[in-house]
């Protein structure tokens, strides 16, 4: 048995011991209910009580199983209302039956409606699962060479250049050369394929900084900063990267 299998099956027992649980103790608590309103003298809406019943049923089964333990819950309601009060019920008995009954009803609905949005995000987070799954096998598998950087605290930082006045980076650049250096920096290579780290090497294309593979002095660098100070979308060029044995290569 693999250890992947033996994980699945101890978390499928986890989940099957705390099913039965909180279904023992909302079984427990509709009982009690049930002996509280039938077979004791305590005045007042009792049967409201079956709303905690639910809340803790809900932690254990799915929507139809919902609807059966309300209709359980309201079944009880009226069968210890016509054993207490059949025969000589009043405005007030009936009043607090109709209480008891709405009260199920609305927490009722509540609780499918919430369920109805859980199974919807479930159903979200795997799609968004199984879509990252899909991108992560295109960029580990293509023989092209491939990096996903992270370029947001570059761009906050030329955002606050730009507020400050500056619009040309590289008129910037050329009276104040330790901001290139700063703006290389602030980028994070997030993740690099295979074929990355053959063309550079597992350094040069390893996650992080990206100081190891930019070649200092590259005006290209300077056109991506300004195509980012500039708002553009989109910026294709080629340059010159470095790889771990000193070479560089030319890369789009």
């Amino acid at each position: 048995m693999s250890i992947a299998s033996t994980i699945l099956r101890v978390r499928d027992a986890e989940g099957s011991g705390h099913n039965l649980t909180f279904g023992l103790i909302a079984a427990a608590l509709a009982a009690a209910v049930f002996y509280v309103d039938t077979y004791t003298d305590i005045e007042g809406a009792i049967a409201v009580l079956y709303v905690v019943t639910m809340l803790v049923a809900a932690q254990a089964t799915t929507r139809t199983g919902l609807l059966v333990i309300a209709a359980v819950c309201a079944a009880l309601t009226l069968l210890s209302y016509a054993m207490t009060h059949g025969d000589d019920a009043d405005l007030q008995e009936t009043s607090r039956l109709i209480v008891a009954l709405a009260a199920l009803f609305v927490t009722t609905m509540l609780l499918l409606k919430t369920e109805s949005a859980r199974l919807a995000l479930l159903s979200i987070n795997a799609a968004l699962k199984d879509s990252e799954a899909r991108y992560r096998s295109i960029f580990d598998r293509t023989r092209v060479a491939l990096w996903e950087r992270d370029y947001s605290k570059l761009r906050r930082y030329l955002m606050d250049l730009r507020a400050q006045g500056v619009t040309d980076i590289k008129a910037h650049a050329r009276t104040q050369p330790a901001v290139v250096d700063h703006c290389v920096g602030l980028i994070e290579v997030v993740a690099a394929n295979e074929a990355a780290r053959e063309l550079l090497g597992p350094q040069a294309a390893a996650v992080g900084t990206l100081r190891r593979s930019v070649i200092p002095g590259q005006e290209k660098f300077l056109d991506v900063l300004q195509a980012i100070m500039d708002g553009e979308r989109v910026f294709e060029d080629k340059a010159e990267a470095r790889a771990d044995n000193g070479e560089d290569k030319l890369v789009l």
